[in-house]
């Protein structure tokens, strides 16, 4: 099995206090590995969700602060919801997902 590494985004948005998301491919089946969110700027506190198809949030992370960096064993499959809220500072950001895929 292989290790697909998946970029979400790379932009310079205005995320300050609103909310910006983006939805991704459709996944055949996998194990999503890792969520890893950097910003270009040191001190953001900010929300993730990674949202299905039903609107249910599988990951909810309420507060976090710099960098988030978390390893999951979840599986997955279909399109998701990745969505960023409530920054506190506009800066551009990088979304990355690992996922294994699972046939």
């Amino acid at each position: 099995m292989s290790v697909q590494v998946y970029e979400i985004a790379d932009t310079g948005g205005t995320i300050s206090s609103g909310y910006w998301a983006t939805n991704t491919l459709k996944i055949g089946g996998a194990l999503l590995k890792h969520v890893f969110v950097d910003f270009q700027e040191n001190d953001v506190d900010f929300e993730f969700k990674l949202i299905d198809n039903k609107d249910r949030n599988i990951i909810y992370i309420n507060s976090c602060d710099t960098v988030l960096n978390r390893s999951y064993d979840l599986p997955i499959k279909g399109v998701y919801t990745v969505a960023i809220s409530n920054a506190t500072v506009d800066t551009a950001f990088k979304i990355r997902m690992a996922a294994q895929d699972v046939f």
